[in-house]
């Protein structure tokens, strides 16, 4: 892979929403779990991609605690909100250094202003060594709107490709009426319920499969 930095940069920058909504594009890293992106993006400013690294575990949690919505949790329960958070988020990070994952963390860069970074977005890709690799998203409630949720597909679509897979799955929310709107949209298929375990809530339940076939991106 190591030509994937380049090969992701020409992607983005052929890529009409990209072009639309980004600029000044720099991206470093030989392989995804070493991606560094640094971009402008358009009503909210600039903004770093780059992968989960230990540092980031606070800000992380910061980010699910504090700027999302109770809706916005439960449609993405990827934490639990209570005194587990911190050792879910340390096991998140964990099967990232393990390459069991490949995650991103979205950062609002805001040195200009003299405030800390914050994350304002989280997406990662799961099982990608399997031929069912499926992702998940989460933006900050203030953030929403404003087509991050869509280039993030894009740049997990992009890599699933590049690790050779042939197709992308994502189970979503029955109530999530506005994502999965979004993911028909962008090409996703609709491949019936099945029942998700949700561990940060030790529960079993419904949600809709979808699956998006690589072979027409």
């Amino acid at each position: 892979m190591q030509d994937f930095s380049d090969k992701l940069s020409n992607y983005l920058k052929n890529n009409k929403l990209a072009k639309d909504y980004s600029s000044d594009l720099i991206i470093s890293g030989k392989n995804p779990w070493e991606l560094r992106m640094i971009l402008s993006w358009k009503e909210i400013g600039k903004l770093e991609i780059s992968s989960f690294e230990l540092e980031d575990i606070w800000a992380l949690r910061d980010w699910w605690i504090n700027t999302l919505s109770y809706d916005n949790r439960r449609f993405h329960p990827l934490f639990p909100c209570d005194n587990r958070t911190e050792r879910y988020i340390v096991n998140h990070f964990k099967n990232t250094k393990n390459r069991k994952y490949i995650t991103f963390n979205a950062w609002l860069l805001k040195e200009d202003l003299g405030f800390n970074n914050e994350i304002i977005g989280h997406f990662y890709l799961m099982n990608y060594d399997s031929d069912k690799p499926n992702f998940g998203l989460g933006i900050s409630d203030k953030f929403q709107g404003k087509k991050l949720g869509v280039f993030f597909i894009i740049m997990i679509i992009y890599i699933a490709k590049i690790l050779g897979k042939k197709s992308l799955w994502l189970t979503t929310d029955l109530d999530n009426n506005k994502g999965y709107s979004l993911y028909k949209k962008i090409g996703f298929e609709d491949s019936g319920n099945t029942e998700v375990y949700i561990p940060a809530d030790n529960y079993m339940r419904v949600e809709r499969e979808m699956k998006l076939d690589l072979n027409k991106y």
